[in-house]
């Protein structure tokens, strides 16, 4: 199995941040690392930058930025307030510090935006950007207002592409993406250099579910910036939309190379999961873990890449913190349908299958329409006997999908035969006969249950159906032992009570072929019938 960590990744990762972090002297040198995504060498610009300068506000605002776009907003709000405290005339970190409470629907976010625009009289472009930035990206969006900063920072800076960049950002959540393009064209006319309008062009055409087109762009992003992160990423993310999983890791593994962050590794790992590759999922989990086990979502992914590496007890144990770290976590984290399925499925596999149950109906409560529940379900009601629920189960499955496979129909009909219901196994077993009349256990089971229906062979209904098993199963003898010698004991036994004795003998010598230990067949053998 691939293993990606393996190939240098971290080597060739340190060396994509030295190069940067030696290169980023100055702030606009960091904040294009920041734009970058290359996170953690943006730190160690921007702390180098405040070591040299401690009373330069826009130092604190960048790092503070820098740090919320790490999904650090506390850490975010502590170096935008030491900012106001060494430079309480610059009004960026009044900015940040506004950010930071909007995003948390701090009512008082606007008095630190008011305060931000006061200090500079509304003429500090950056100022005005940055603010309407924030009505733009946040989940609470303020686009009128935001267009309205936006067009008051052009008129005084009508050569700055990130105005226009983040115009088109309005009227793209304003679903205007005509005017959207409009503006990341303008963008990239005044910078031809601007990755970042091409990669917003890109994104708009991903939106619009024009995925060549989109996937075009990000090449022209990475062709004018071979370290511009942010393509890499989006090219990884529209692999895995189109389910091309190794083409995505292969453009996840490039954007690591430049931008080792944890949500990128994250990421990553989801993607090495989600290409069936759970051994290098797990290495790779266990490498972020070294640094960081705060992560919820790790503990789930391990939770699931162990059940499917059949390391059921390592994966009980992730799939259990994950949901412990769920209730304990200050950041709101969804519970999956999947969730409750994998813990369901690692409880059955550990023995715990009435706890399994009740997991896997929780599942179902979150989600009702996914199939697969109701087989697993099924399965473990099938495996404590409690064959009533495992019916239902298995014909709840049967009628989302519209129609079973002969997986299905099989589960369901061995689960009716067991809850004594012979007529209808039979029935069931009848589908797989007409839809697979190749396969051998369709006949078995009509035979079982038909022999149940029939157990002093009055009629002998079960006997065409043993005979036509016996003719299928010839194809692999080994595979279907044990129940040749179910069919054969059945015609032996059915040939004596027609006291066709010779006939009676062929069948239970072919019974002790494949079990010389059978008592049935060896009292036969033994009896003064079989000597004639």
């Amino acid at each position: 199995m691939k293993n990606w960590f393996k190939i240098s990744v971290y080597s060739l990762a340190f060396l994509a941040f030295s190069a940067t972090a030696i290169s980023a002297q100055t702030l606009n040198d960091a904040i294009k690392l920041s734009d970058n995504e290359l996170y953690e060498s943006a730190q160690g610009a921007f702390s180098k930058l405040i070591n040299a300068e401690p009373l330069n506000g826009d130092n604190y605002f960048y790092q503070g930025e820098n740090f919320f776009r790490m999904e650090n907003p506390d850490s975010a709000k502590i170096i935008f307030q030491k900012g106001i405290a060494v430079a309480p005339e610059n009004p960026l970190n009044y900015v940040g510090l506004g950010k930071v409470l909007w995003y948390k629907n701090d009512s008082t976010a606007k008095l630190s935006f008011s305060k931000a625009q006061e200090l500079s009289k509304s003429k500090n472009a950056t100022v005005l950007l940055k603010i309407a930035e924030v009505y733009i990206k946040a989940d609470k969006k303020n686009l009128n207002e935001a267009l309205i900063l936006l067009n008051i920072a052009a008129k005084k800076e009508p050569k700055n592409p990130e105005i226009f960049i983040l115009m088109g950002d309005a009227f793209l959540e304003q679903a205007n993406g005509s005017q959207a393009v409009i503006y990341y064209e303008k963008a990239s006319a005044l910078d031809p250099t601007s990755a970042k309008a091409l990669l917003r062009t890109g994104q708009l055409y991903g939106r619009a579910r024009n995925f060549d087109l989109a996937f075009d762009y990000y090449q022209k992003a990475n062709a004018i910036d071979s370290t511009f992160a942010p393509a890499y990423r989006e090219k990884a993310e529209f692999y895995y939309n189109a389910q091309k999983f190794e083409l995505a890791i292969a453009q996840y593994k490039r954007y690591l190379q430049l931008n080792n962050n944890l949500s990128a590794r994250i990421r990553y790992a989801s993607f090495l999961f989600l290409n069936k590759d759970y051994a290098s999922a797990i290495s790779e989990i266990n490498e972020i873990q070294k640094k960081d086990t705060s992560k919820v979502v790790l503990y789930r992914l391990l939770g699931y890449s162990f059940y499917e590496t059949a390391d059921y007890a390592a994966g009980l144990i992730n799939i259990h913190k994950f949901f412990a770290r769920v209730d304990q976590s200050k950041i709101k984290i969804k519970v999956l349908p999947s969730d409750y399925q994998y813990l369901g499925k690692l409880l059955s596999k550990t023995g715990q299958d009435s706890l399994a149950i009740i997991t896997l109906n929780q599942a179902i409560a979150l989600d009702s329409t996914q199939i697969d529940l109701y087989n697993e379900l099924g399965t473990v009601h099938y495996k404590l006997k409690q064959y009533p629920q495992a019916i239902a189960a298995f014909e709840k499955r049967i009628l989302l999908r519209n129609g079973g496979s002969t997986n299905d129909f099989n589960a369901l009909g061995r689960s009716y035969y067991f809850n004594k219901e012979y007529t209808k196994s039979d029935s069931i077993f009848a589908k797989i006969v007409e839809a697979k009349p190749e396969l051998p256990i369709g006949y078995f089971w009509r035979a079982r249950s038909n022999s149940k229906l029939d157990p002093d062979l009055k009629t002998a209904v079960a006997k065409p159906f043993y005979e036509t098993f016996i003719e299928k199963a010839q194809v692999d003898v080994v595979k279907n032992k044990k129940d040749l010698i179910e069919a054969y004991s059945y015609m032996g036994y059915y040939h004596v009570v027609n006291k066709d004795f010779v006939a009676a003998k062929n069948y239970y010598t072919k019974v002790l072929e494949l079990d010389p230990e059978n008592a049935s067949a060896k009292t036969f053998m033994a009896s003064k019938e079989a000597k004639h």
